[in-house]
């Protein structure tokens, strides 16, 4: 900074005032200007959505375990900062499955929906419910780190249902249920009429009634075991 002093009639003036910045005089600057770069020690914090499969009804074929197929996506109103790995994910039969990691580079709360595909196959119900997922991203002492993460029943979130877990300081999988769906199971009934015939040899005797009963019996599957 250059200040020019002029002494006018022994009265001392400032003239002209320039500021210069690395040895270039900066034209029309009213003041020394210094910007700072702030940047994040941790340049991204993640977090894996979890869903949970339970099956009800009757019992399923053990070798015909169904697949089910959920989808996730961001909602609408998203600040810039996630990004998806992955949208799509499976389980086979009851269980637990999870996406791939939704990772974060800036500080803020994100929201994303998990939805069931509806599958086809005869005798499933599908869970039409839609759950919405809250991650908050905090960046404490320049580290991104994921501080709470909310799944809500999108019909139940204004009376608060809403389950939450622990997470580990840096993000990553967190143990709990997730975003739940239920789907039953129900065969169709099928009905069969035994037929009965009765044969007689030798003399007919006169108005002779036979009956007969039936009884259910279970039959056990027959397993065959060689010695080694």
């Amino acid at each position: 900074m250059t200040v020019e002093v002029a002494d006018h009639g022994s009265v001392l003036e400032v003239t002209n005032v320039t500021y210069a910045k690395d040895g270039e005089t900066v034209k029309d600057a009213q003041a020394a200007a210094f910007e700072n770069v702030y940047r994040t020690d941790t340049k991204e914090s993640y977090y894996t959505p979890i869903v949970t499969k339970i099956l009800t009804g009757d019992e399923r074929p053990a070798d015909k375990e169904k697949t089910f197929r959920f989808v996730l996506e961001a909602a609408e109103d998203n600040p810039e900062g996630a990004e998806l790995s992955g949208t799509e994910t499976e389980v086979q039969g009851a269980g637990h499955t999870s996406f791939q990691p939704i990772h974060f580079t800036k500080a803020g709360t994100y929201q994303f929906i998990i939805r069931e595909e509806e599958g086809k196959d005869k005798g499933y119900t599908y869970d039409d419910s839609v759950w919405r997922l809250t991650v908050t991203v905090e960046d404490q002492d320049s580290i991104l780190t994921v501080t709470n993460a909310v799944y809500e029943l999108e019909e139940e979130k204004d009376a608060g249902d809403e389950a939450k877990g622990t997470l580990p300081e840096t993000g990553g999988t967190v143990g709990q249920e997730g975003a739940v769906f239920t789907n039953d199971y129900q065969v169709t009934e099928t009905a069969w009429k035994p037929q009965a015939e009765k044969k007689v040899t030798g003399d007919m005797p006169e108005d002779e009634t036979f009956r007969f009963t039936l009884a259910a019996r279970r039959i056990l599957r027959a397993h065959s075991f060689r010695k080694a």
